[in-house]
């Protein structure tokens, strides 16, 4: 199962940057090009890779919040967080933002809501949220949920 849920996880990253990287074409106007300029550019890899610290995850009254792609790696344009919460809880309650929003359930069983309508979801499920429409996510089962937030500008 854990082979399965790695492949999967793995293949909704791939789907996803390929679609930001369709997206984002004025972002590569800010990468070295290939005329001389890529002797000058220097990539720290170490500063783009992040492993999961409990340590350095931000504590709430629900569960957790951890950062992988936090706003300015990606200057502005990503967001990458894994949620930890509590059973028969919730983050916040639903709301909307101009920016798009894929959640992937990892763990758990959690009730979505999107622009008044619900949904019991089980893990190895995205849910896809639209700029600008009421959306949330709740746990509604006896143990925690464990779920991903890519939010993208």
């Amino acid at each position: 199962m854990k082979s399965h849920l790695t492949l999967f996880t793995l293949g909704i990253g791939i789907l996803f940057v390929g679609y930001m990287a369709g997206r984002n074409e004025n972002r590569a106007s800010n990468l070295p090009t290939l005329q001389g300029e890529i002797s000058e550019f220097k990539v720290e890899i170490d500063s783009y890779i992040k492993s999961y610290n409990s340590s350095k995850a931000r504590q709430t009254s629900m569960g957790h919040q951890f950062w992988y792609v936090p706003g300015e790696m990606s200057g502005g344009l990503l967001n990458l967080k894994l949620s930890h919460v509590k059973a028969l809880q919730a983050n916040h309650a639903p709301h909307k933002h101009p920016e798009e929003e894929i959640l992937l359930l990892l763990e758990g069983t959690a009730e979505f809501f999107l622009e008044g309508e619900k949904r019991t979801v089980g893990p190895n499920t995205s849910m896809y949220c639209p700029p600008n429409l009421m959306h949330g996510i709740r746990n509604v089962g006896e143990t925690p949920i464990k779920y991903l937030v890519i939010k993208t500008k």
